[in-house]
């Protein structure tokens, strides 16, 4: 990887990456519709809508949600059951982080083999990186399906 790049990697990726998982960590639960402001309150009912910014679930993903004296949708925690919920999601939320980056590696491996231009030692090393970013997306894909398994199944 080129110095160049390096620096456009570390200023510009990362900080966008982290203002998103701020965004999405501390985004509130999306207001309900007028005909719903009862709401019964159990996990999973189908009352609140479920929200996410761009691809990132929020933090109550696995939790259930409650419908308050104004209507609008929040998560229902309780302290020590719900921590478990709770790390779930976050830990969801970091793996389809890893994921966009492993999508964003084989983009990048790609256009890098394009332009090895012949030369089969770039060319190793572009297929190379191709091979690790669509090895780490099967993996995050994968631990993704599990711990979305498993947070669903700790929700119900």
């Amino acid at each position: 990887m080129t110095p160049v790049f390096k620096k456009i990697a570390i200023t510009l990726v990362i900080p966008v990456f982290m203002l998103l998982l701020t965004v999405t960590a501390f985004a509130a639960p999306v207001p309900t519709d007028p005909g719903n402001a009862g709401g019964t309150g159990a996990a999973g009912n189908g009352s609140c809508p479920s929200n996410s910014f761009f691809f990132f679930p929020p933090w109550w993903e696995y939790l259930g949600q409650d419908v308050d004296a104004f209507g609008e949708c929040t998560p229902a925690f309780t302290f020590p059951d719900d921590i478990w919920a709770v790390g779930l999601a976050i830990i969801d939320m970091l793996l389809r982080l890893a994921g966009f980056i492993a999508v964003i590696a084989v983009i990048i491996s790609g256009v890098r083999y394009m332009g090895a231009s012949g030369n089969p030692e770039k060319a190793a090393s572009a297929r190379k990186g191709l091979y690790n970013g669509l090895i780490g997306l099967f993996i995050a894909l994968t631990a993704t399906a599990v711990v979305a398994f498993i947070g669903n199944t700790l929700g119900s």
